[in-house]
């Protein structure tokens, strides 16, 4: 395990063909160690520029949809770097694939998950430090995705499928831990602000945070909309790092 662990750190930087098989490959790998590290070097490439980013999602096979399911990996270290990763591949192109994968709903998932689902077994990792990173990156991939329609479409559910009554009772409870965040010293969740900012545009989701029944969510919100550390609104070209 640690030779495969270093192994993903000599990759870094070379954006070959094969050492980008390479590393998609070890975002599977069954040592949570390795995926970790696996998905933080992901990120790394990601966050370089266009350079980066084009070699990752050239390689194959195609890592989205297994950054996608890593956001669900019972280890919360892994699911922040899926999350960083995603985060800094938010291209108009990438995101609209990120979306179909569902990383929309498995995101605001894993800003409501209770605990690690795995978090019984032992670890050579520790976790703690894992979760305010975890949620920092969910809620920036939030913001970025719900930049498109079919991202904010994705977060409001459907009407047709009975969809939009789950995701209306999550959007509320991540309202309330949205303003619970904002006392903490790291404010985790902070970026939802652009979240709830951008699904607001959609018909479904402005009523949803204006609805009095639900106990006018904007009202709770409205303050902090254009305090977010990222200074207002995202820009059309502009997106938020993991």
């Amino acid at each position: 395990v640690d030779e495969d662990a270093s192994e993903v750190a000599g990759l870094i930087g070379t954006n070959t063909i094969e050492s980008m098989a390479q590393l998609v490959g070890f975002l599977s790998h069954r040592s949570i160690r390795v995926r970790c590290e696996a998905a933080k070097a992901a990120s790394g490439l990601a966050a370089w520029g266009s350079e980066g980013q084009n070699a990752l999602v050239a390689a194959e096979p195609d890592p989205l949809p297994i950054l996608v399911a890593m956001i669900r990996d019972a280890h919360f270290g892994c699911s922040a770097w899926a999350l960083s990763s995603l985060s800094n591949l938010c291209t108009e192109e990438s995101s609209e694939k990120i979306i179909k994968e569902g990383a929309v709903v498995l995101a605001m998932e894993r800003i409501l998950a209770e605990k690690n689902p795995d978090s019984n077994r032992s670890s050579a990792i520790s976790e703690e430090e894992d979760v305010p990173a975890m949620l920092e990156n969910a809620s920036k991939l939030l913001a970025n995705l719900t930049r498109l329609p079919q991202g904010r479409a994705a977060a409001v559910g459907f009407l047709s499928d009975g969809s939009s009554s789950t995701r209306a009772a999550q959007i509320a409870d991540m309202c309330a831990r949205f303003v619970r965040s904002r006392s903490l010293a790291r404010d985790p969740l902070r970026s939802l602000s652009l979240f709830f900012e951008n699904i607001a545009m959609e018909p479904e989701g402005s009523r949803l945070l204006c609805d009095d029944d639900a106990g006018f969510l904007l009202g709770a919100i409205a303050k902090d909309l254009a305090l977010t550390v990222c200074g207002g609104e995202l820009g059309e070209n502009d997106r938020l790092m993991g």
